[in-house]
């Protein structure tokens, strides 16, 4: 999107989050011990480690294009994904995003999109077959993620 970008990440079990967490403690790093009382330590880990991201991206990119100051007006949002349907919905959205927009008319033009590695056979990062059978088969996949958005989608 020209002003904002989603991006779907799945974490490390809890248990690897907080081994990260107690490594983080035994090296001293402030992140462990300004939090250390708050619950729902492993989302900790993962909101520095995307903050940790972001930052060195602006400084990069600060860095390359001879600029000063912050590169994201708003710090990122980010929301846990506790079942398959909510993930479903998740992924139709960001590839109907460009086209709710009016970026392009369907998702297969929008080239920043994982729409079209999904449903392709280039080696990939991206976990196609996971998220195809999420949707069960290819078919389904193109199929849902070439629907219009519901007024129901301004939860994202």
């Amino acid at each position: 999107m020209p002003n904002h970008f989603h991006l779907i990440l799945r974490s490390h079990e809890s248990n690897k989050l907080l081994k990260t967490l107690e490594e983080f403690y035994n090296q001293e790093l402030r992140l462990y011990h300004s939090t250390k009382e708050k619950e729902n330590k492993d989302n900790i880990v993962l909101y520095q480690s995307l903050s940790n991201f972001f930052n060195s991206y602006a400084k990069h990119y600060n860095k390359v294009h001879e600029r000063k100051g912050t590169l994201f007006t708003r710090a990122f949002r980010r929301k846990l994904v506790t079942s398959d349907t909510y993930l479903q919905d998740l992924i139709i959205y960001l590839h109907q995003n460009p086209v709710k927009a009016k970026l392009c008319s369907q998702a297969s033009e929008w080239k920043f999109s994982s729409y079209n590695t999904i449903i392709g056979t280039e080696a990939t990062f991206v976990e196609r077959e996971e998220i195809i059978n999420l949707f069960f088969d290819l078919e389904n996949f193109i199929a849902c993620n070439n629907k219009p958005l519901t007024d129901l989608d301004s939860t994202f």
